[in-house]
């Protein structure tokens, strides 16, 4: 019979997450980003370059919009999104192997159950008939 011990795979997640700055500072930037409150911030940063790309803000203000949204957020934000994807996956990954090593150390522990139980039921059918038998003898 293997051994197996659950463990927190929230812990072990989160002992891996914390031996790198870079790995925290991905996770929290997708989890921000993942979020109503930024969908809306990038609606008014795209509502913001409308009038300024129509020259009524300036075309300095467009220059400085179209570049942050269109060049800085774009080319930032896809390999920090893909590492900070990364990262939670394996989260996932941790609760999918835990789950699986506790399903299969289940499996284990009821066929012993299983076998137990059948060795149980042979000793008292085998009981039965010893008594059965002592009380034809008795008579």
């Amino acid at each position: 019979m293997t051994k197996h011990r659950p463990c927190n795979v929230n812990e072990v997640h989160r002992t891996e997450l914390s031996s790198s700055f870079n790995q925290r500072l991905a996770v929290a930037i997708t989890k921000a980003t993942n979020s109503m409150v930024c969908a809306y911030a990038f609606a008014g940063l795209a509502l913001l370059g409308f009038p300024a790309l129509s020259a009524i803000l300036g075309p300095e203000v467009a220059i400085y919009v179209v570049w942050f949204s269109q060049t800085f957020l774009q080319l930032t934000f896809l390999p920090v999104l893909s590492v900070g994807q990364g990262i939670l996956s394996r989260h996932q990954e941790l609760q999918s192997e835990e789950q699986f090593n506790t399903t299969q150390k289940t499996y284990a522990d009821m066929e012993e159950v299983k076998a137990d139980i059948k060795e149980i039921k042979g000793l008292l059918i085998r009981i039965a008939l010893e008594q059965e038998h002592n009380e034809k003898a008795s008579f």
